[in-house]
């Protein structure tokens, strides 16, 4: 195989690696002094925010010390951590021992609090209420959508309250000189990836210029202490030294939470919230026209999880670099993730055929897709634009790389997912296929809409 295609292998074969969270358990509150007291004192804000919000939901619980006494086991397990492998089985336990129904929510977080907030049963929460939404479960619990996923992302932000905590004290221990260093477990520090199998019939046909433009933008990372991928390594570094793209994240976060804020029954509220395309129009007012400095910063951020806060706060922490815009830029953008899928919900619009739905909120004008997974859209769009600025490919070129990276993907995780879903005691026949297939659709759309935008700006800023 030509030697210009192993880092291509490479990033191929790691963009499949599943993601295995295994974070502290440790919830104590942290005193700081500058430079990361403002970030301690926003953290403190907000989780007394969601404490209260996850206490009220609790109240709904009738029988929680009849759970306790009668499931001691259970109620134990739901404060530890939960890979995301168990979801089915926990589900099952779920399903039989507090039911799937009304009283679902708020017994789920009165076991959180009976857990005194710890990561372990945040995350457990909040991803059995993701996976349930990825199976269109969410139905049975006799809510709206919209409201179930906030309280999901409630949860969840729980969880990175807590993650981002370590962060402010193990960048406090490095600089009082308490905690050695160890520079050289940083994921900014590691070198190459080891070489691993891959689908190289494919990648023995694609045009080498483009397989080499993806590789070198994506810049995909992976901690050897954990199997989660991080994509777009250089660029969220660029992100983070960046006021202007700092401001962007964090304005946008308090639009979005001003705006989950409403309530949803309000007929003007609504009318707000049926405003379309209004979170594009948003966001390009915050960013003043620059599309691709959104796509840069939404398109890093807000697109992987958790990842970049647990991976960028880490390494910059170790070396008591990091500052209190960033941890909370990493933060904020972390959350945005799910907010922008409950927004999403919440505005969209049912299709003629009653059936589908049509998401258009944060995307431009004259678009919209009935696939709720925004960041594959924004992800690909900051790559398509990247491809044009910085590769020099042409508009079709860069279309042409986020389909062949995203069909690439697809096959290889097709191939994984089958004997796991199967292994879980689901189908695994159809159902994957035809996701994979619309993943492919909103990829390569993103990828067309970054190249062609950015390249219209080029052409504008040509002499």
């Amino acid at each position: 195989m030509n030697s210009r295609m192993i880092p291509f292998i490479q990033t191929l074969s790691i963009l499949v690696s599943i993601a295995c969270l295994t974070p502290s358990l440790a919830a104590e509150s942290t005193l700081v002094t500058t430079p990361l007291q403002e970030a301690a004192q926003s953290l403190n804000r907000d989780e007394q925010n969601v404490r209260s919000q996850l206490a009220r939901e609790a109240n709904g619980c009738s029988n929680l010390s009849q759970i306790q006494k009668k499931f001691p086991e259970f109620t134990q397990l739901y404060c530890r951590p939960m890979p995301s492998s168990q979801a089915l089985p926990f589900y099952r336990k779920l399903e039989s021992i507090v039911g799937i129904g009304p009283q679902t929510l708020p017994c789920m977080a009165a076991l959180t609090q009976s857990c005194g907030f710890t990561i372990g049963s945040s995350y457990r929460s909040a991803f059995l209420l993701d996976w349930m939404y990825w199976n269109s479960k969410v139905d049975q619990l006799g809510r709206e959508i919209s409201e179930v996923l906030r309280t999901r992302d409630v949860f969840y932000e729980q969880k990175a309250i807590i993650e981002a905590r370590e962060y402010i004290k193990l960048d406090q221990a490095i600089r009082s000189g308490k905690h050695p260093p160890e520079i050289e477990s940083s994921f900014m520090n590691i070198g190459e990836f080891p070489m691993a199998k891959a689908i190289e019939y494919v990648a023995q046909k694609l045009d080498l210029k483009v397989i080499e433009s993806v590789t070198e933008i994506i810049a995909l990372q992976n901690h050897n202490t954990a199997m989660q991928p991080l994509i777009f390594k250089d660029d969220i570094w660029q992100v983070l030294h960046s006021p202007e793209d700092i401001q962007l994240i964090r304005a946008f976060y308090v639009f979005l939470k001003e705006h989950l804020r409403g309530d949803p029954k309000d007929p003007i509220f609504r009318r707000q919230m049926a405003k379309r395309n209004g979170g594009w129009q948003k966001l390009t007012e915050l960013a003043r026209g620059d599309h691709e400095r959104i796509f840069r910063v939404i398109g890093t951020l807000a697109t992987q999880r958790s990842w970049a806060l647990q991976k960028f706060a880490d390494a910059l922490a170790r070396e008591g670099k990091l500052t209190s815009e960033q941890l909370l830029a990493l933060h904020e953008g972390h959350m945005s993730y799910y907010l922008i899928n409950q927004l999403d919900e919440r505005t969209s619009r049912l299709k003629p055929n009653g059936i589908d739905v049509e998401y258009h909120y944060f995307y431009p004008p004259q678009y919209s897709t009935d696939n709720w997974k925004h960041y594959h859209w924004f992800a690909n769009a900051h790559l398509g634009c990247q491809l044009v600025l910085r590769a020099g490919l042409s508009p079709e070129s860069a279309r042409l790389g986020t389909e062949l990276l995203a069909m690439t993907y697809e096959y290889v995780t097709l191939n994984l997912t089958g004997p796991s879903m199967k292994a879980m005691g689901v189908d695994p026949r159809i159902s994957p296929v035809l996701e994979g297939t619309r993943d492919i659709h909103i990829n390569t759309q993103g990828g067309d809409f970054g190249a062609r935008t950015c390249a219209a700006t080029l052409r504008k800023s040509s002499p």
